[in-house]
């Protein structure tokens, strides 16, 4: 099991001014994964609603728990103490679909960010976050890489 660094709150969603939400996402990898209690936090909801989601997800659309889920092996402090603990998280596309399902205000913001996504992907062809681009060289790479193809057709 891979040990890596476990963010508090790797997606967080508030509404703007004009009441969209908008996200800030805190990953180290292109695939966010998110620990049941992260899950449970971004979300609003009970431990119970979100674990009978999760399986719901998995069983409904036949997924392959080594795609979806995995464990990950951190280092917890605790004052001057420190054990080795293990995190199950899930992939991005389980939290999106439990947060379809449940009904809370905090699930609400993330399907409402998820349409919006959904919609600037259909109408313009693509999405591009200024401010994630800008801070992740391999992204930016790869977005140049991208731009300069296009201008070349």
């Amino acid at each position: 099991m891979p040990t890596e660094h476990i963010s508090k709150q790797p997606i967080k969603i508030d509404l703007n001014i004009h009441k969209k939400p908008e996200v800030s996402l805190d990953v180290l990898e292109d695939d966010p994964w998110l620990s049941q209690h992260q899950i449970i936090d971004l979300l609003g909801c009970h431990k119970i609603e979100v674990m009978e989601a999760i399986n719901k997800t998995i069983k409904r659309y036949d997924l392959s728990k080594k795609e979806v889920i995995r464990r990950i092996q951190h280092i917890e402090k605790q004052g001057e103490k420190a054990s080795a603990k293990t995190t199950v998280q899930y992939r991005i596309e389980i939290v999106l679909s439990v947060a379809l399902q449940l009904n809370s205000n905090e699930a609400k913001k993330v399907q409402l960010w998820a349409i919006n996504c959904l919609k600037e992907q259909l109408i313009r062809g693509a999405s591009i976050d200024k401010s994630r681009l800008k801070s992740r060289k391999k992204w930016k790479e790869s977005f140049l890489k991208v731009a300069t193809q296009l201008q070349e057709t």
